[in-house]
């Protein structure tokens, strides 16, 4: 018998009620557990990831947007970026969305299309090519193959 919630993983969300408070507290933890840029790193890659953290989930959120929250005009800050961080700044944020995804994709009353606009996309579309970007397979197949783990 069915208590109305899915139980995976320590929280239970509501079948279908009102799940957004249990997103917001994943997605919170999420970006609690990223980590910032070493003292070695330029000002400005720092400034960068800061901003990124924040912003993370924000739809819209494009190497443009970033910048111009930085206060950014530099044309070498893309570069710069990738020489510190390992990526590029479009790679850093749909990795670390695709990262989030995963968290969210456990619980199985969350459809795709929630998952994809949770984490900054808005269509569930762009959360597939990402998602297969980074991990060589899409949403739905990660989430049938079982692999429920949270970074």
């Amino acid at each position: 018998m069915s208590d109305g919630f899915s139980h995976e993983g320590d929280e239970a969300i509501p079948d279908r009620l009102d799940a957004r408070p249990v997103i917001a507290n994943l997605l919170r933890a999420y970006r609690f557990g990223l980590s910032a840029p070493g003292p070695a790193v330029p000002r400005e890659v720092q400034v960068l990831v800061a901003y990124i953290h924040e912003h993370l989930f924000k739809e819209g959120l494009c190497v443009k947007t970033i910048k111009r929250g930085c206060a950014l005009r530099d044309r070498t800050a893309s570069a710069r970026f990738r020489r510190h961080v390992g990526q590029s700044i479009t790679s850093y944020l749909n990795f670390h969305r695709v990262e989030a995804a995963k968290c969210l994709l456990r619980y199985e009353a969350l459809s795709i299309t929630e998952v994809a606009m949770a984490v900054g996309y808005a269509r569930p579309q762009t959360l597939t090519m990402a998602f297969r970007r980074v991990t060589g397979t899409t949403p739905s197949a990660y989430r049938t193959q079982g692999k429920k783990t949270c970074p």
